[in-house]
């Protein structure tokens, strides 16, 4: 289906909020929601799993009436030089247009543009992600347990070019990976169970989770080389 590169802000130290920000926002105007997305930079993004940082993003889209949100108003205004002299801006107040916004809404792949070992893992949180990432416009499990195995890693070096310390998993050779369509009940539900065990090792960091994780692993390696 294709893949998109997350958002660029030009401002990121102001269009980034932290956890305190958000719920300061949200208190004094629950109506701030609809602008407050979750947000995922770069190395938050890990194999089969989701390290965030609880961080957030205004999503102000070209066209918002910001006179609707007052306390998000008085918020950028001491900022408005700066940000009109953004390279990339919609109004002074606003993100860039953007085409595909409602993709970061529905589940999807997400991975990192440059990565030097498989990094794919999978999203049904809406988070919006930044441009050391990108999303693929896919939500089929099967495929990323592909992506993220030995062999379809192997693929993805021969594939895409080297480049910063790493490879960079632009589509245009990301697209090219021979990957055929092919229905595996098996490893769909492999690849849900080593999702879940690896956020709850994140959380507890258990060595029988982690040992878990590793049979799941080898499983999903010999359903790809089937």
């Amino acid at each position: 289906n294709g893949s998109n590169r997350g958002i660029l802000t030009g401002a990121d130290n102001i269009f980034i909020l932290n956890e305190d920000q958000k719920e300061y926002f949200i208190k004094k105007d629950p109506n701030c929601k609809k602008l407050i997305k979750p947000h995922l930079s770069g190395k938050e993004v890990q194999r089969y799993r989701i390290e965030s940082k609880n961080n957030y993003i205004l999503l102000i889209k070209k066209g918002t009436d910001i006179n609707e949100y007052t306390i998000i108003l008085e918020y950028l205004l001491p900022h408005k030089e700066l940000l009109e002299n953004r390279s990339d801006k919609g109004e002074w107040y606003s993100l860039r247009s953007c085409t595909y916004y409602e993709e970061f809404l529905k589940p999807k792949i997400i991975y990192g543009k440059v990565a030097t070992g498989p990094r794919f893992t999978f999203d049904t949180e809406g988070f919006i992600v930044n441009t050391s990432n990108y999303i693929l416009r896919n939500s089929n499990l099967e495929l990323m347990g592909i992506l993220n195995s030995k062999l379809g890693w192997f693929f993805v070096k021969n594939t895409c070019t080297y480049l910063n310390g790493g490879y960079g998993l632009l589509w245009t050779y990301m697209k090219n990976i021979p990957i055929t369509k092919r229905k595996s009940k098996k490893l769909e539900n492999l690849v849900k169970k080593i999702i879940i065990l690896n956020k709850q090792f994140y959380d507890k960091k258990e060595e029988k989770i982690r040992l878990e994780i590793k049979i799941i692993d080898e499983e999903i390696e010999k359903e790809v080389y089937k």
